[in-house]
């Protein structure tokens, strides 16, 4: 009981502190050298990754900490929590000299029991998200490997990482031929938060390549990938020539969550050909479920005078 008092103690003195950073980011520094509650060592870190602090202080201790929890890893930091906690603590603070700390962060996989399923994911992607910060450059080969990379197929399947920092990193790097292969693949290691990721950021390709993205995909019983595709159509300058896999979708789908986002998406981009498109399906709709979606989705037009006898038929009918 008094230890978790004291837990209890420590945990809510950093909440207390959240409008004094300096304050805040000491007494997490002091909590880091003398916690042995995971918990208590978590929230510590999350106060440091949140504040600024004197890194001439903050960044060693972060650094042994991480030594520290990677012996012995997979009993004492099982998925690696306290370790991708420190290195998102790191990551305001993190130099050049702390690259080889990252890259082997990068290519850390343990396999957790009871299951000895691979579960490091969220650290290698952490660790992704610091060396782009220092070397972009560096970052977009280890995002290709991670991208590809069968050993990730289990984290991948808890969080969708690292393949989604991975993503993110070669788009922000302009490697979208890369982006490009990953979404086209038939492969069942890909999971759908990070297919949709791609099909986000393909947004610009030339529209020559868009067709083998519609083949791949428009089938998909996945629901993210789907939102993808969409997403990437409604964005991409030559998307119009697929209006008739949207307006078919609008018209008859069942999966009205994904219904509701498409008819929210459409609204939000305010593209008159879209917008056609969307009055037009909202127009002969007849399925109770899709026109609520539309009206909820044209609600946000209200204020456009064009929009409002639709949104009187709607919610008259």
């Amino acid at each position: 009981m008094a230890r978790q008092a004291s837990r209890s103690a420590d945990i809510q003195k950093l909440r207390s502190l959240a409008d004094d950073p300096d304050e805040a980011a000491a007494f997490a520094l002091e909590l880091l050298s003398k916690a042995r509650n995971k918990q208590v060592l978590l929230a510590a870190l999350e106060t440091l990754a949140d504040t600024s602090h004197d890194n001439r202080l903050v960044r060693p201790a972060l650094i042994e900490c991480y030594a520290d929890y990677s012996q012995n890893a997979v009993k004492r930091d099982p998925a690696a929590p306290v370790r991708a906690a420190c290195l998102r603590a790191l990551r305001p603070v993190a130099v050049q000299v702390d690259l080889p700390l990252l890259e082997a962060a990068a290519q850390t996989y343990e396999e957790v029991p009871p299951g000895f399923h691979e579960e490091a994911g969220v650290l290698r992607a952490t660790a992704l998200t610091v060396i782009n910060d220092l070397d972009q450059h560096l970052a977009s080969f280890h995002a290709a490997r991670l991208l590809y990379d069968p050993r990730d197929a289990q984290s991948m399947v808890m969080s969708g990482e690292p393949a989604l920092t991975a993503v993110a990193v070669l788009a922000n790097a302009d490697q979208r031929p890369l982006i490009y292969s990953y979404a086209l693949q038939d492969d069942q290691n890909v999971v759908g938060e990070a297919v949709s990721a791609a099909l986000r950021a393909l947004a610009e390709i030339p529209g020559s390549l868009l067709s083998a993205l519609v083949e791949r995909h428009q089938d998909s019983l996945d629901d993210l990938i789907l939102a993808g595709l969409f997403d990437c159509l409604l964005r991409h300058p030559d998307g119009r020539d697929y209006q008739d896999l949207v307006a078919s979708f609008l018209r008859e789908t069942r999966r009205f969550a994904l219904h509701r986002y498409l008819a929210t998406e459409i609204v939000a981009q305010r593209q008159p050909a879209w917008l056609d498109l969307l009055r037009s399906a909202a127009l002969d709709e007849k399925a109770t479920q899709r026109r609520e979606n539309y009206i909820e989705a044209i609600e946000l037009l209200a204020h456009e005078p064009e929009w409002k006898p639709l949104l009187e038929k709607l919610k008259a009918t």
